[in-house]
């Protein structure tokens, strides 16, 4: 095969392929291998192999070549753990690497095939954490909960004693440990549920229109005591998660709701945008607004902004949104001002696998 047909069958292969000279010199890099490891078009050619490997590992690379030169087979070296490579920014990443030896038609040269593993090893990350994440949903649901329960059937058969020997002060105590725990009990729950996120589910058709619909239906008492309006376009069928995007809209329209000023009626759009790739729903309100510097906070888990005497909450809500809007390989984003109302928009990918 001459130079010009084994270049153009390299182009044809979905994965980086270098080829290199006796001496390790690169003569030909096709465009995946370039862009994986961060180069222009054509920059590899004539540069040293090494380039492409952290430089704690050069020595160890150096005899590895020296000995495979002397016997050079085909070779698949995914067996190896920890095998790395470097961008031209210096920074590494994992690699699995296949070598080969190429008679050409004037001299030798060796292919290696080179895969990125990067996606590979994040998502074994992801799965690491996921069941760390089950780990303590166990825990949290028995070793937390527990002492919690034992705590609020001491406080209630205290109060049940109605001991004339208890002074108000302890009253009001017990009342404090009463409530105090209570509320650890409900964030604990909280967090239980946002953990619960991460386990699989099914990807189904949703009707948007219909869940929009069924969600003011259940938040119908919320929105009558405060003669609330929400107003929605003609939404679309998409393709999702069914119960987490209807915990989606639902938070971020009882959210809508709720952090309105008290003198103020709420009044919640939600509106719709497709593009080539993304369906795009924009939720609008007038509510109390949020400052700049606190819009990325939101979504952390257990942020509150506000007092919650006033605005009653887990802290847990925007990031339950930003999770489920994750799994549709999606954004979420707000634009907000305080005092104007806060505008959500969140994508959700169309084609999700």
């Amino acid at each position: 095969m001459n130079s010009t047909a084994l270049r153009e069958f390299i182009d044809l292969f979905p994965n980086g392929v270098i080829l290199t000279d006796s001496n390790t010199i690169i003569t030909y890099a096709n465009d995946i291998a370039h862009n994986s490891f961060g180069y222009k078009e054509d920059e590899l050619i004539g540069k040293p192999i090494n380039v492409l490997i952290p430089k704690k590992l050069h020595r160890k690379h150096l005899l590895y070549t020296k000995s495979y030169a002397k016997c050079p087979v085909k070779m698949n070296m995914s067996n190896r753990t920890g095998l790395l490579g470097q961008r031209k920014d210096g920074s590494t990443f994992p690699v699995d690497v296949s070598l080969a030896p190429l008679e050409n038609e004037t001299k030798s040269l060796f292919i290696a095939i080179v895969r990125d593993l990067t996606n590979r090893e994040y998502i074994k990350q992801l799965e690491l954490k996921n069941k760390q994440l089950e780990q303590f949903t166990r825990i949290a649901s028995h070793d937390l909960q527990e002492p919690l329960r034992t705590i609020l059937s001491l406080t209630k058969m205290l109060d049940a004693q109605n001991n004339s020997s208890i002074d108000e002060h302890t009253k009001q105590v017990l009342q404090y440990i009463d409530e105090s725990s209570i509320r650890m009990s409900v964030l604990i729950k909280a967090l239980l549920d946002y953990s619960k996120l991460n386990s699989k589910k099914e990807l189904i058709e949703i009707d948007s229109h219909e869940i929009v619909r069924e969600v003011i239906q259940d938040l119908g008492k919320t929105i009558n005591d405060v003669n609330a309006i929400v107003d929605y376009d003609k939404l679309p069928v998409i393709f999702g998660y069914k119960t987490e995007f209807r915990l989606l809209i639902q938070n971020l329209v009882s959210n809508g709701i709720k952090y309105t000023q008290k003198s103020t009626v709420p009044i919640i759009k939600i509106e719709y945008l497709s593009t080539n790739d993304y369906h795009v729903f924009t939720i609008k309100d007038n509510g109390i607004g949020i400052a700049n510097e606190n819009q990325e906070r939101i979504f952390d888990v257990f942020v509150s902004l506000n007092d919650r005497t006033e605005y009653p909450g887990t802290g847990i809500g925007l990031a339950h949104c930003r999770k489920i809007i994750e799994m549709h390989e999606g954004t979420i984003s707000v634009e907000s001002k305080l005092g104007k109302g806060s505008c959500f928009t969140f994508k959700i990918k169309k084609l999700l696998e």
